[in-house]
């Protein structure tokens, strides 16, 4: 899948600890921390230093708000239209 759950969850000013694998790396950008999801003990390290550091926490929710700017549909259009002209050139 596209990583959808990961846009919801920025979207929702929830701090993102995801798997590097896949789209995920991409679709998060830099407002998520992240490790490869066969790495279970650092996924968990990364979820602690999420709980019990503010400063880590408040600057993923900043970094996520940002990154979902990417995704607001008349960005993606413009994208679109922008390929397509290209294209048709």
């Amino acid at each position: 899948g596209f990583g959808w759950p990961v846009i919801e969850a920025q979207a929702s000013s929830c701090p993102v600890i995801c798997s590097s694998n896949g789209p995920l790396p991409e679709v998060a950008g830099d407002g998520a921390l992240m490790a490869p999801a066969e790495e279970e003990e650092e996924l968990a390290r990364l979820l602690i230093q999420a709980i019990h550091s503010f400063s880590t926490r408040s600057e993923l929710i900043e970094r996520g708000l940002a990154n979902v700017k990417r995704f607001i549909p008349e960005k993606i259009t413009d994208a679109y239209i922008q390929l397509y002209t290209k294209l048709g050139s």
